[in-house]
């Protein structure tokens, strides 16, 4: 039977598993892109914006003629609300800059009182080509859905090796402070 050696390396332990598993938590459920039935398509000159380092948005501008434009993000959870967020390599999205495009999108449904803002991009087609289909998105984000599981089963291991490690330095101190 597992019998508790130090009360508070259990406690540090037990806390830090909680901790990633709310934060895994968070992450998993918000990744599910809508049925295609919902995404909503707007039409509009295509633009990338990068408001920090390794971030890239989608920026729609004169969306159906009108003076309107729309950012889109590709963080696909709600917690993040776009700030790490990719839309892919400028490499691969420059050939649509200042073209009219239409893109495909949806609004992230909230999760435990977090919310993403921005709408998250799904499809970009031009010219009747399709550049990022609806099926390469939620395949990319069932993708994400095993990356958070893993670092779940991750999250659990290390908090075991903690509780363990922790213990076999305060038996190496207990045992220097005996002599």
């Amino acid at each position: 039977m597992f019998k508790i050696k130090s009360k508070g390396n259990f406690i540090f332990s037990v806390a830090f598993f909680i901790v990633m598993s709310a934060i895994c938590a968070v992450q998993f459920p918000a990744t599910d892109v809508p049925e295609k039935t919902e995404i909503q398509y707007s039409t509009g000159i295509f633009h990338i914006v990068t408001p920090a380092k390794f971030v890239n948005h989608v920026d729609l501008s004169r969306i159906g003629g009108s003076n309107d434009s729309k950012v889109f993000s590709c963080a696909y959870n709600a917690i993040s609300n776009g700030r790490q967020s990719t839309c892919g390599d400028t490499k691969f999205l420059q050939p649509y800059v200042g073209k009219e495009v239409t893109i495909g999108w949806y609004r992230q449904q909230p999760f435990l009182g977090f919310k993403n803002d921005m709408p998250q991009l799904v499809s970009i087609e031009m010219n009747g080509e399709i550049m990022r289909s609806y099926e390469q998105t939620a395949k990319t984000n069932d993708g994400l859905k095993y990356v958070n599981i893993g670092l779940y089963i991750l999250a659990f291991l290390l908090s075991v090796f903690l509780y363990w490690n922790n213990g076999r330095i305060d038996k190496k101190f207990a045992k220097k402070k005996s002599e």
